[in-house]
């Protein structure tokens, strides 16, 4: 544990270092994210967002203490909100790239090693999600919320996760893996549970 404790504490000090302020600006313009000048940029808001996460997805009433500055509660959420998922799959990419090369690659038995594994959750209630995420079956329409699948992939040395899909619920795990394909290189060793064998 206190390998994990010292390894979470380095990354939280060094947050610009894994994830600059320019990589950020760039994952937002490239998944053609516009914004304007504001307190809650993409920049801050997502700076704001791994800190809370880093820190066991800590309440905003603690986060103004962490990040040592004042934080509006309602303006921090829709500022998470206006960013584009494409925008924190990017940066959840770059940031993984980033760690693996300054922790090395670790291998298992001289073999790349990843895990594969799905969950669901749940989206805001909007329009786009209601049409990309149906809720669940059993729930009358209008109660509820949106509920996507993810499906991740991890290195399993490290635990860093290297990329997440996302799909409508009732899709079987394995129809996401061809969009993780382009990650993997022969000889490498992809362990995932019995959904995918079935």
């Amino acid at each position: 544990m206190a390998t994990f404790s010292s390894a979470l504490e380095r990354v939280k000090l060094e947050l610009d270092k894994y994830l600059p302020a320019a990589t950020i600006e760039r994952a937002c313009v490239e998944a053609g994210h516009k914004w304007r000048r504001r307190k809650y940029g993409p920049v801050l808001t997502i700076q704001l967002f791994v800190l809370q996460v880093l820190c066991f997805n800590t309440a905003i009433t603690h986060l103004r203490h962490l990040a040592k500055r004042p934080i509006n509660a309602a303006a921090y959420c829709k500022a998470r909100m206006r960013l584009p998922l494409a925008v924190l799959q990017q940066l959840l990419e770059h940031s993984a790239t980033a760690i693996a090369g300054v922790e090395g690659q670790r291998l298992w038995c001289g073999l790349r090693t990843f895990l594969l594994d799905a969950t669901s959750a749940i989206a805001p209630d909007t329009p786009d999600n209601q049409k990309k995420f149906p809720q669940p079956k059993g729930q009358k329409k209008g109660c509820g919320f949106p509920v996507p699948k993810l499906l991740g992939l991890f290195d399993a040395c490290s635990g860093l996760i290297v990329r997440v899909v996302f799909s409508p619920l009732y899709t079987h795990d394995i129809s996401g893996v061809p969009r993780l394909h382009s990650l993997l290189v022969k000889g490498d060793l992809l362990v995932g549970d019995r959904a995918f064998c079935s």
